[in-house]
């Protein structure tokens, strides 16, 4: 009888972990990929600190789907509707669902950790632990906390 509580226990805690871990985001969400540059002929240029950011490309997200990509050409941005059309490129694609959290200093975007620089009301300017790359969250990240079994 102990036996069967024991297991009966742990089940139902580990049934619990998997529905709190859960990742449905929920709101307006954008990611801006940016790198820093010191030509002023960049069309899609952003300030961190005083220093120029390039944009890259922005994902535009709404409850956790992947909504507009925008990317940057020599005009300025331009506007692709993915949610409409359905047309998602390879990389949109992988990127179409949300996956991102929040543990301690860093964010996970998919499968990608990103170290917080700064903070700024509902943004987090980040940068990856592995390459020049920085990426602007802008919206509320969950946050998630270690569980132990």
């Amino acid at each position: 009888m102990l036996k069967e509580l024991k297991q009966l226990l742990y089940l139902s805690s580990s049934v619990f972990l998997l529905y709190s871990c859960d990742n449905k985001y929920k709101g307006d969400f954008t990611v801006v990929k940016a790198n820093y540059v010191d030509d002023y002929s960049y069309p899609c240029i952003i300030y961190n600190e005083g220093k120029k950011l390039n944009i890259d490309y922005i994902y535009r997200y709404k409850d956790g789907n992947l909504i507009d990509y925008q990317g940057c050409a020599s005009e300025g941005l331009y506007t692709e509707n993915l949610k409409n059309y359905d047309n998602y490129s390879k990389e949109d694609y992988k990127n179409k669902n949300l996956s991102i959290k929040k543990i301690n200093n860093n964010v996970i975007f998919f499968d990608k950790e990103y170290q917080i620089m700064r903070k700024n009301k509902d943004s987090l300017f980040t940068t990856s632990k592995t390459k020049d790359e920085y990426l602007i969250f802008i919206g509320n990240i969950p946050a998630t906390q270690s569980h132990r079994l």
